[in-house]
C-alpha cells in the first residue's frame, strides 16, 4: 500500500470484551462498503478473527476497561485493516503450516496470512498492531508480489508477511 496516497476510511476503539467482535466486523462491512468495495467478506473475517484473538491475548481483554482500536485505510488499489491491542508479554505466535479445520483456535493468524494480500505485526512497550491488506478479487498480482513485506505504513515496522517471520 502507498503509504502517502492512502486516506483513512475510519477509525474506532473498542471495549475489549467479546461483544466488540460482531461490532468491529460490521464497522469494516459498512466502511468497505461505503468506500465501494463490493466483497467485503474475507476483510469483515480477518477482523474478527484479529479482534477476537486481541481480547483473548492480549491486556485489551485480560484488564478492565481495555480497549481495542481498528483502522481502516484505502489507497485506491488496497485495503488495510490494522488491529491495535494494549500488547502482550508474550511474543505473536507461530503460523502453523496446516490447521485443523474443526479446531476452534489456533486458526486466526493462518487465515490471515492465507486470505490477504500482505499482512505484518509491530509491537512497542504499550501496543501490538497487526494489519493485513485486501488486494481486489482478481487484481492479478502474482504470488511475489503478494507476499511482499510493505514499508512505510502508518504503523509499520518488523513483523510478518504470508512467507513468514520479518528482520528489520
Amino acid at each position: 500500500m502507498r503509504a502517502q496516497a492512502a486516506s483513512l476510511l475510519g477509525a474506532v476503539d473498542l471495549l475489549g470484551t467479546d461483544a466488540s467482535v460482531p461490532l468491529a466486523r460490521a464497522y469494516v462491512r459498512g466502511l468497505l462498503l461505503a468506500a465501494g468495495r463490493q466483497e467485503p467478506g474475507d476483510a469483515e473475517l480477518l477482523v474478527g478473527e484479529l479482534v477476537a484473538n486481541a481480547i483473548r491475548y492480549s491486556e485489551s481483554g485480560r484488564r478492565p476497561g481495555g480497549m481495542v482500536g481498528l483502522r481502516v485505510y484505502d489507497d485506491g488499489a488496497a485495503v488495510r485493516v490494522e488491529v491495535i491491542d494494549e500488547g502482550s508479554p508474550e511474543p505473536l505466535p507461530r503460523i502453523p503450516a496446516q490447521v485443523d479445520p474443526f479446531s476452534e483456535s489456533g486458526r486466526c493468524l493462518w487465515l490471515v496470512r492465507e486470505l490477504s494480500s500482505a499482512w505484518g505485526s509491530t509491537q512497542d512497550e504499550r501496543s501490538r498492531t497487526v494489519w493485513f491488506e485486501m488486494e481486489p478479487v482478481g487484481s492479478g498480482l502474482d504470488e511475489s508480489e503478494t507476499a511482499r513485506h510493505l514499508d512505510g505504513g502508518p504503523s509499520l515496522g518488523g513483523g510478518q508477511t504470508r512467507k513468514g517471520p520479518v528482520t528489520q
